[in-house]
């Protein structure tokens, strides 16, 4: 294995999820209490898709969103690749954007919300700047653990906007439809800082692997 600091960012994008629940009544913006967990059987197939490629690549540690969706995700991943589920740590940092008006809704116009979500002027909308400062401080927390390779849970909006900033808005927010269980590589390190290596690898393609192993 190469030594470099490189962090993946494994997505499970749970929007569908997150509106059923909506409608349900349940909390899905509730913090992880270490109790309790829902998702979809489609989430979790995907949950599972996801470890299952993420395979024998040397991932040290499991980190996630705080948000309980996020963190029982990250529980099975690192169950799938040989982690404990009781090592797997939440942090603030990646935890999904607050989309104010838009959260919980299905969005009709979708050129309307993406031009909106590049934006800071939104009212009750996490602002795209504060958004991509975290998420980059997030990764160079991650990278100051020491770990060479960390899978990071985190949700489909944030996600989008640590990409744009990264990329300077090639792809990201307003022109990348994450898929559910997306993989995204970026790797680097504090000092030469961070570029994105893979963008939005479906879990479920054979190629997703292939393509990872070849990095390693």
């Amino acid at each position: 294995m190469r030594q470099r600091n490189f962090l993946r960012l494994v997505n499970i994008k749970n929007e569908n999820i997150f509106n059923q629940a909506r409608r349900n009544g349940l909390e899905s913006y509730q913090p992880f209490s270490g109790k309790g967990r829902y998702r979809t059987e489609c989430g979790r197939n995907c949950t599972a898709r996801c470890g299952q490629t993420l395979q024998g690549l040397g991932i040290e540690a499991v980190y996630t969103s705080p948000l309980k969706r996020a963190h029982c995700t990250g529980e099975e991943i690192a169950a799938q690749i040989g982690l404990s589920r009781d090592g797997v740590e939440p942090m603030q940092e990646l935890i999904e954007r607050d989309l104010g008006p838009f959260s919980g809704q299905l969005v009709k116009d979708k050129k309307e919300y993406f031009a909106l979500a590049a934006g800071d002027h939104v009212e009750g909308m996490e602002p795209f700047a504060d958004v991509q400062k975290r998420m980059e401080h997030a990764i160079e927390l991650l990278a100051a653990t020491g770990h060479q390779a960390v899978a990071a849970v985190s949700h489909g909006a944030a996600i989008n906007v640590l990409l744009a900033g990264l990329t300077n808005h090639e792809i990201g927010t307003g022109k990348t439809r994450l898929y559910n269980g997306a993989i995204n590589v970026i790797e680097g390190s504090q000092t030469g800082g961070f570029h994105v290596l893979h963008c939005n690898l479906p879990p479920d393609d054979p190629k997703t692997r292939q393509i990872l192993l070849q990095d390693r």
